[in-house]
């Protein structure tokens, strides 16, 4: 479990970052309330998951989000979720 979540916050601040902030050490965990609900969306499908991605983006940050991103990011977790619980299981 341990290890899913780091690989999440990795994917959060590497590849999604829509602040910017994967640069600066002290915000190193700037995203993680965003895990666990990324992780039961992640159950779902990429849809749930780049949507919930944008909902952060709109209504938590004020910005007005990036579908492409969005949709990428989504895919990784995706597979970071089904690749770590294949290993889990």
């Amino acid at each position: 479990m341990r290890e899913m979540v780091q690989a999440i916050k990795d994917v959060l601040l590497h590849e999604w970052d829509p602040i910017g902030v994967c640069d600066e050490p002290k915000a190193s965990d700037e995203y993680d309330a965003y895990i666990g609900p990324l992780m039961k969306s992640a159950k779902r499908d990429v849809n749930a998951v780049s949507d919930l991605l944008l909902i952060i983006e709109r209504s938590r940050m004020g910005l007005p989000g990036d579908q492409d991103r969005a949709t990428r990011v989504a895919e990784s977790i995706i597979a970071v979720v089904r690749r770590l619980a294949t290993i889990q299981s």
